[in-house]
């Protein structure tokens, strides 16, 4: 306890200022050094203050945002629906009147019109595969699966062109028979028999020589064997 009844809570910050900062033009010497514990207890107020305004300044800019987001983010109050009956439609023309009327009662909302999906097209083929070792022994199991995937695109590709093709046919089918013009841009005629089993004339005609020379060699050694009897 301080004998000159000195107590730093009564005193005032200019005096514990001053009482500090020695006068310019004096020496360390000749200035009154204050007590250990009274100089940290001088510094623990001056810093506890110096907290609690920044506490508070910080507070208030908080409170402040907050109002500023709260009146930013009122809504308007929606008006009132009017209370309507409840209506069960007992068939589908009933349903649909009342479709209607819905539709009817705000007209200047605007439709939802869904837009048209995109026909599905596959994708281009890949001018160069890259990154794939060749098909030499020892080239890796893996590379079977990328040309196995790259020809499943290419038949799925070419299915496309074929469907793609048919269906160019049928409008121009449809725009003809519109028309009433089938003379002046003939359809292309349907394959013929001959024409389908042409793939197979090969295979025919081989087995039919086949067929030729076994007999023919077993109607000789049948012949020749009957002479000799």
């Amino acid at each position: 306890m301080n004998s000159s009844g000195f107590h730093h809570d009564n005193a005032p910050r200019h005096e514990l200022r001053n009482i500090q900062q020695p006068a310019s033009g004096s020496r360390l010497r000749s200035s009154p050094a204050l007590p250990s514990g009274l100089r940290l207890r001088c510094w623990r107020a001056a810093l506890s203050s110096y907290v609690r305004a920044a506490a508070a300044a910080r507070r208030e800019r908080r409170e402040a945002v907050m109002a500023s987001s709260a009146a930013s983010s009122v809504r308007p109050p929606r008006p009132k629906k009017e209370p309507q009956a409840l209506v069960i439609p007992k068939n589908a023309a009933e349903e649909q009147k009342l479709k209607l009327e819905r539709l009817m009662k705000n007209p200047d909302k605007a439709v939802p019109i869904p837009e048209k999906m995109s026909e599905w097209a596959p994708r281009p083929p890949p001018e160069f595969v890259r990154d794939v070792m060749g098909s030499s022994a020892g080239a890796g199991s893996g590379e079977f699966h990328v040309y196995r995937h790259l020809r499943r695109r290419e038949y799925q590709r070419q299915d496309y062109m074929d469907a793609m093709a048919e269906k160019g046919l049928t409008e121009l089918r449809n725009s003809q028979m519109e028309e009433g013009d089938t003379e002046l841009h003939p359809l292309p005629a349907p394959p013929h028999v001959h024409q389908l089993g042409s793939h197979l004339n090969p295979i025919f005609w081989g087995f039919f020589f086949i067929l030729f020379i076994y007999y023919f060699f077993f109607l000789r050694f049948y012949l020749f064997e009957r002479e000799r009897e």
